[in-house]
């Protein structure tokens, strides 16, 4: 028996009103500077997460792209990075998946 879905299963989630992410997101208005492209941007994160961030700008990036940020007003340490890739692109901006954290010239790898 063979089963036709007039729709995906992820619009079915979607509509259904359930978040797919790993991890909560929560709305967070913050500024953030970062670096790609060997240049450095200024944006604004609209949500974040233990996993991610998107932040909100109308510079254009490219899916899997690296890029390194500071977030304004955190609880990090003064001279700590995250590094991390460009997992979705939308109009507004672009979802960021967190890799690392960079500290004192050291990278550390993120199990998320």
């Amino acid at each position: 028996m063979v089963l036709f879905f007039t729709q995906s299963p992820i619009e079915i989630f979607l509509k259904s009103g359930q978040d797919l992410r790993k991890f909560p997101r929560r709305i967070s208005i913050r500024a953030v500077l970062f670096a790609a492209q060997n240049r450095y941007f200024a944006a604004t994160t609209t949500n974040i997460s233990n996993g991610g961030v998107f932040i909100e700008t109308r510079d254009k990036f490219k899916k899997g792209q690296i890029i390194t940020l500071i977030i304004a007003r955190t609880k990090i340490t003064k001279g700590v990075m995250l590094k991390g890739r460009v997992v979705h692109l939308r109009r507004q901006g672009f979802g960021l998946k967190f890799i690392s954290l960079l500290k004192n010239g050291k990278e550390y790898k993120l199990g998320l």
